[in-house]
Parts: C-alpha cells; structure tokens; sequence
C-alpha cells in the first residue's frame, strides 16, 4: 500500500505528512509550519516554508547537484569530474572541499577546508579492497591486507597497534587478535547467526534469535570470575547491560525492555505501518494513514493542505 497522507501526534505535537507514489514527501506541517518538496524529472528542485523561505536546486544532465540558492542567499556549487564523481564542492559562507575518485568511484584524496595540511589520502589493491589511509588532519596512518578472498586478515596503524583476523571455511570472523595480547572469539549457530563474543579481558557479548531469526535477546557483560581484570569506572565488574525483544507474526517488534529500566510498546496496521507507540516515561505516540489505493472522489481526506 503507498501512503498518501500520514498523521503523527503526540502531547503538544502534531505532524502532518504528505507523500507522492514514490514514496517521497512533497508536504509537512509540523505544529503550523508547512513545508513543500516540489520535484521535476524525479529530481528535488524547490523546497518552500511557510514563512517564506524557498531554496531551488539545480542539476547536470546526469542527475548530480550543481548548485542550491536560498532566499536567505546561502548558495551551494558543486562541480565533477569525467566519470561524474564530485570533485569539488565550496558555499557561499566560505567552505570549499576537494575530492579525487578513482574510475570505479573509489576516493583517492579528500581535502577540507582546502587546506592540504587536513587532507586524508586513501589507496586500494587491484581487487579494490582499501590498503592505506593517511589522515594529516590527525596525523594517522593504517595499512591493512587481505587474502585471496578479499578477507581483512592484518591492520596496523603508525600508533603501533597491530590486529590480525581469522575466518572459517563460511567466511565468518571467528577470532582476532593484536599485539598488545587481547585476543576475541566469535561463535555462531547454524543459521550464521552471531551467538557471542568473548574476548581474554574478561568481556561477553551474547545473542539469542526466533525461528524467524529476530534478535530476542542480548548481553553485554564482564565476566565475574574476570572483574579485577576490569577498571570499576570503565564497565561495574560483573554487571551486566541486557535487552529483551518480541516480535510480531511479520517481524515487526512489538515490545522491547533493557535492564537500564527503558521499556516500549509498537502497535501496527495489517500493511505494517506503525500506529501506536508507547514507552514506560509515558510518551505515547499515534498515526493514522489514508493509502492512494483507498482515494475515491468521494474519501474524506486525513486534513486539507494546500499543493504547489
């Protein structure tokens, strides 16, 4: 079903939504602030307020923003290379970047600020996997490889950190380790689901799923037998963070609890839109939609709004 109009209201707060049959909104008000999306040729050329302000947009024959004007006299221009990646972009309060892209649209060079001294350089192998990056701006450098199946299996950086990876016959990481001797496990069920991470400090993370495989359940923890191993101000030594979640027949989450004390509630439409939302502080959000499939000359529309 494709949603034509849609209502959201809460305590003091009331928004309104309007969308064409891609899906992209074209009117709002929020709490009596209208704003309008005016599209040509698929492709956002005005966007207009209530209270006057209107910013067009303008395009290159190949779909890639040129330039924004607003009647604020905010301006915006972007130019691109050959292969249509943006190359450089500046505004009118002064901002100017600089990219380079290689014909596959991988990035090469990014410079903010157009300062070279701030620039990140970013190199690639032959299968395209990214093999270096040089930030100037924090004065980091990483280098990382790869097996034959385009599988990280080293990173290092000029901070002298050192990891190297692990993967199962599925391709699946199931253990890391770096040069400072933490090492991490990974295991998995029979649907390649993750089940837990453990690592030799002491840390736990668990994951339980339905049959429809939804993530039911998580733990983050220290384990206690672990705890001196862990600063009390970093993690409570022993303390665990969890998550509880249910689901509907579709999928759709229902009901989600943590044992921070959070707790909410999901209600939705046979076509799966949210229709009710409620949380345990008392914030209880409803929508109502009227789908296109459903206009007659004669429907009584959610609100009136004016169309540009």
């Amino acid at each position: 079903m494709n949603i034509f109009q849609k209502t959201q209201e809460e305590k003091d707060f009331k928004r309104l939504f309007v969308y064409d049959l891609k899906g992209r909104e074209i009117y709002t008000n929020t709490n009596g602030i209208e704003q309008w999306f005016v599209y040509d040729n698929d492709l956002l050329y005005k966007h207009v307020r209530s209270d006057g302000f209107t910013r067009f947009f303008k395009y290159n024959q190949n779909g890639g923003l040129l330039s924004t004007k607003d009647t604020s006299g905010f301006e915006e221009w972007c130019e691109y290379d050959e292969n249509g990646h943006k190359r450089r972009y500046k505004n009118s309060k002064g901002k100017e970047e600089y990219f380079e892209y290689t014909a596959e649209g991988r990035l090469l060079l990014f410079i903010p600020s157009n300062d070279v001294n701030k620039a990140t350089i970013y190199r690639y192998d032959g299968q395209g996997n990214q093999i270096y990056l040089r930030d100037k701006l924090i004065n980091m450098e990483e280098w990382w490889d790869y097996n034959n199946k385009g599988e990280i299996i080293n990173h290092r950086d000029n901070k002298g950190l050192e990891e190297w990876f692990e993967y199962d016959e599925k391709g699946r990481l199931i253990k890391s380790k770096t040069n400072e001797g933490l090492v991490e496990t990974r295991c998995y069920d029979n649907e390649n689901r993750l089940c837990q991470i453990k690592n030799n400090a002491g840390y736990e993370q668990i994951y339980k799923y339905d049959t429809l495989g939804n993530q039911t359940y998580y733990k983050s923890h220290v384990i206690p037998k672990k705890k001196e191993s862990w600063e009390e101000k970093l993690i409570p030594a022993g303390d665990a963070f969890e998550e509880w979640k249910v689901y509907n027949d579709q999928g759709l989450l229902i009901h989600y609890k943590n044992s921070a004390g959070n707790e909410k509630w999901i209600d939705y439409d046979d076509y799966g839109n949210e229709t009710n939302y409620k949380n345990i502080d008392g914030v209880e959000v409803k929508k109502e939609y009227l789908f296109y499939e459903e206009l007659q000359d004669d429907t009584q529309w959610l609100f009136s709004f004016e169309q540009l």
